[in-house]
């Protein structure tokens, strides 16, 4: 073990994660093949390399205070959002080996390498999935099939709502990774997209009180099912934010289809 593994080790056990030597070792190998690639692909920014273990590893594994006990000991369905080198996903997948975690991620470069480190790293449970939310959301056996989904990606609350919460099943959560500047505000606008996706009220959780650099978890739990409508197409979600307005139009397009259905169950079948 190296002086940031050590200390890495002792944070996470104060964080309630106490790990083996063998997850330690595994983090160690993540870490060298995060900065090996970041060396070819900048996969990661200059800060963030610098930063790898005291903030990055370390926020990620943070994910256990927005969760109810239990979870951390059962098998959990997790979908990370926007993973990019694979923050929070792969340390959260070698901190809690029982969840099946997948990656998302839409870039080439960063696929490949999701790619090679599951395989390196042995992470059995992991998946890596090329592609956007928007889309994956669509899909029928990825549609609200997640206990959980994170998101840590740089976008207005209101956009990972959007991107996150179709995807989650009930009961489930979805929390996003923020920093404290203006969110107040962010979570305000993101209020019509909460109440029409299908979510209670979120919780916001900090997980740093480091001034300029303070963060927290923000939770949003999954109380109902998400309008087949959402999310919107590609891109939709970060240019413009869900409505009110939005929603009442959701809701009549979904009544104007139930009472179409219903009209075709009630038509008179034709006699042969």
């Amino acid at each position: 073990m190296n002086e940031n593994s050590v200390d890495f080790a002792v944070a996470a056990a104060e964080l309630g994660v106490p790990l083996q030597s063998d997850q330690i070792a595994a983090f160690e190998a993540y870490a060298a093949l995060l900065l090996e690639w970041n060396e070819r692909f900048n996969l990661l920014g200059p800060a963030a390399a610098a930063a790898l273990w005291s903030r990055h590893f370390l926020d990620a594994l943070t994910v256990v205070r927005g969760l109810p006990a239990q979870v951390d000991d059962n098998p959990t369905r997790v979908l990370d959002v926007g993973t990019g080198a694979g923050i929070p996903g792969i340390p959260m997948q070698i901190a809690f080996p029982q969840w099946e975690v997948t990656l998302l991620e839409v870039t080439n470069k960063k696929v490949h390498f999701l790619e090679l480190a599951t395989r390196e790293l042995g992470l059995r449970h992991a998946q890596v999935a090329q592609g956007r939310a928007e889309d994956l959301a669509h899909v029928d056996m990825h549609r609200e099939a997640y206990d959980l989904c994170v998101a840590r990606a740089v976008a207005h609350t209101s956009a990972l709502v959007e991107l996150t919460l179709p995807i989650v099943a009930r009961g489930g959560y979805a929390i996003l990774y923020k920093g404290m500047t203006a969110l107040s505000e962010e979570i305000q606008d993101a209020e019509p997209a909460r109440v029409i996706l299908g979510a209670a009220a979120p919780s916001v959780i900090p997980i740093s009180m480091g001034g300029d650099d303070a963060r927290s978890l923000v939770r949003y739990l999954k109380t109902s099912r998400t309008p087949s409508a959402l999310p919107r197409r590609a891109g939709v979600p970060e240019q413009r934010a869900l409505t009110a307005a939005d929603g009442s139009r959701i809701a009549a397009a979904a009544q104007a289809a139930r009472e179409r259905r219903q009209k075709l169950r009630e038509r008179p079948r034709r006699r042969t």
